[in-house]
């Protein structure tokens, strides 16, 4: 393993990952070669301390995080412009106004959507709020409510959306892929 992880030049994580892989396999040896017993080296007096070394230099170990870069405003219109179905195009606004993600945006149901009520027909944009119980967002803090204020055209779509999506209140507004 370190003769590999010096020749390819390898981070400290994959060196621990690669002596995990090699006792997990050999501890399992019985089940896919021939051979008669496992062979268990997660005791062995060399292994075991190279193993410990290995993890705790991958936890220690400075992680270059590479951000990607923000989507822009013309970026999203250009994206958006693109869409041409009218579901898909709305499920990339309210992802876009709710700095969502669209797996949690995607299960959101018909009761966690909420139109202002005292809206003004002639406003420009119209306060809405979505409570994500379901997705990646919600498993790591719980369930979680975002306010936006939205323009006309996706409210509106968004209103059209939760008319036709009372019928089954516990049903996703977007289907499931």
């Amino acid at each position: 393993v370190l003769g590999l992880a010096s020749d390819r030049e390898w981070k400290w994580t994959t060196i621990a990952g690669a002596f995990s892989a090699v006792i997990a396999s050999l501890k399992a040896l019985t089940l896919y070669t021939t051979a008669a017993h496992p062979i268990d080296l997660s005791g062995d007096p060399i292994l075991a301390p190279a193993m410990r070394r290995a993890r705790h230099l991958a936890r220690i170990e400075a992680r270059k995080a590479h951000l990607a870069a923000p989507m822009t405003m013309a970026d999203f219109v250009r994206v958006m412009a693109s869409i041409k179905g009218h579901r898909s195009w709305l499920l990339g606004a309210l992802c876009w106004h709710f700095a969502s993600r669209v797996g949690d945006t995607r299960q959101v149901r018909p009761g966690d959507v909420e139109l202002a009520p005292d809206h003004d027909p002639r406003a420009d944009t119209y306060t809405t709020k979505i409570l994500f119980r379901f997705g990646k967002g919600a498993a790591f803090c719980g369930p979680y409510t975002v306010v936006a204020r939205l323009p006309r055209s996706v409210a509106k779509a968004l209103a059209q959306l939760l008319t036709h999506a009372t019928s089954n209140p516990d049903a996703p507004l977007f289907a499931p892929a």
